[in-house]
C-alpha cells in the first residue's frame, strides 16, 4: 500500500495559489489510478454552458493551474463522459459543484490541510486519517463479488469497470453515486451498504427494492446473535407502525429499509417459489424512474404472482420470525 499526504495552503476552503504574479491562477489537483485523462470542467457563472480544460498527468496525479476570477463552480470529467462532483481537497460544495470563491484578501482555511490518498486494487481512498481502513474495504469488495452479490452476476464491477473513488469522513451524509462509482460515507457501517450500491450500479433503479437489497445482503445485522439491526427482525416490530405495501408503493413518505429489506431476504431465501424469477424482476427494473403499476407489472411477469399476494405471504411469514430464527445471510459460510 502507498501513502501520499498532501499538504495544502487552501485559497478559499480549496486549492493553492501560488505566487503574486500568477495572483488569478490556481491549482487544481485530481488523483486517480484508474484514469488515463481528465479534464478540470468549470463555469464562471451557473447561467454558462460549461468549459473545459484538459489537465496533465504525472502517474496517479492530474493537474493544472486555472485562473479564478471573483468565483468558479468545477467538477472533474473522465472518458467517457463521468463527472465527479466531489473534490477531497476542497469539501466547499454550492449549488451541488465543488467551489471558489475570491474576496478582498485570499483567506485561507486549514479544511483541508491534510488528506492521505491511498490507492488500492479496487479503491482510490482519501481520508484526513492514516489509511488502514483500505484493507477492510478491500476485504468487503472481495467478499461481495466472488460470493454475497453472486446471485446477480458472477462478477460484478463498478460503472465502466473502473474502480470506486471513496471519501471517508470527508463530507457530509452517507450515500453513494453509482454512475460515477463515489462512494461518500462517515461511518463504519454504511460502508457495506454503499458499496452494494456501486456494485449493482444498473439495477434495481426503484426506491424500495435497490435499498432493500443492500439492506438485506450488507454485512451488518447478518450475525449470529440476531440483533435488532437484523432487517427481519427489525421488521417484525415494525410492522404495525408501518405497511410494507405503503414502503413498497410510496417509498418517499414511507422510507423504511428495514422492511423493504426483509421482503428482499423473504423472496431470495425464505419464499417457497424458486429465487430465479426474483432475481430477474429485479435486473428488469433499469429505468431512472419507473411506476408503481409498471413495478407491478413486471413482479408479474417474472414470478407469476401478483405483488400483493407476495406481500401477503410476507406478512404471514414475518409473524414466525423470532430471534432463534435463520432469517440471516450467513458472510462467514457463504450466501446460499
Amino acid at each position: 500500500m502507498r501513502l501520499l499526504l498532501i499538504f495544502f495552503l487552501f485559497v478559499a476552503g480549496g486549492m493553492v495559489c501560488r505566487g503574486e504574479s500568477e495572483a488569478d491562477k490556481v491549482l487544481f489537483e485530481f488523483y486517480s489510478s484508474a484514469e488515463q485523462e481528465v479534464s478540470l470542467a468549470y463555469l464562471n457563472d451557473l447561467k454558462d454552458a460549461w468549459r473545459f480544460v484538459k489537465m496533465e498527468k504525472e502517474g496517479n496525479r492530474f493537474f493544472v493551474r486555472h485562473p479564478v476570477g471573483k468565483e468558479i463552480w468545477y467538477e472533474f470529467v473522465v472518458s467517457p463522459n463521468v463527472w465527479f462532483r466531489r473534490d477531497p481537497f476542497n469539501r466547499f460544495v454550492n449549488e451541488n459543484h465543488p467551489y471558489l470563491k475570491r474576496g478582498p484578501a485570499l483567506l485561507t482555511t486549514n479544511r483541508n490541510l491534510k488528506v492521505t490518498y491511498v490507492p488500492s486494487a479496487h479503491f482510490d481512498y482519501f481520508t484526513t486519517g492514516d489509511g488502514k481502513k483500505i484493507k477492510v474495504m478491500e476485504e468487503l469488495y472481495t467478499k461481495l463479488t466472488t460470493d454475497i452479490l453472486t446471485i446477480f452476476e458472477p462478477d460484478l464491477k463498478p460503472v465502466h469497470g473502473k474502480k470506486i473513488r471513496y471519501y471517508g469522513g470527508m463530507f457530509e451524509g452517507v450515500y453513494a453515486t453509482a454512475g460515477n462509482a463515489e462512494l461518500i460515507v462517515n461511518n463504519d457501517a454504511s460502508n457495506c451498504h454503499e458499496i452494494i450500491h456501486v456494485l449493482l450500479h444498473d439495477y434495481p433503479h426503484y426506491g424500495p427494492f435497490a435499498e432493500g437489497v443492500a439492506q438485506c445482503l450488507q454485512q451488518a445485522g447478518n450475525q449470529r446473535p440476531l440483533t435488532e439491526a437484523n432487517c427481519s427482525l427489525a421488521a417484525k416490530d415494525k410492522r404495525k407502525q408501518v405497511k410494507l405495501w405503503d414502503v413498497l408503493s410510496d417509498f418517499g413518505n414511507h422510507k423504511d429499509y428495514h422492511l423493504a429489506g426483509s421482503f428482499i431476504y423473504y423472496n431470495l431465501f425464505a419464499a417457497p417459489q424458486a429465487r430465479a424469477p426474483f432475481v430477474a424482476f429485479l435486473k428488469d427494473l433499469r429505468e431512472g424512474s419507473i411506476t408503481f403499476e409498471e413495478v407491478q407489472a413486471r413482479y408479474q411477469k417474472h414470478t407469476g404472482k401478483e405483488l400483493s399476494a407476495s406481500v401477503r405471504d410476507w406478512e404471514r411469514w414475518i409473524a414466525t420470525v423470532g430471534t432463534s430464527s435463520n432469517v440471516y445471510v450467513d458472510w462467514r459460510n457463504g450466501a446460499k
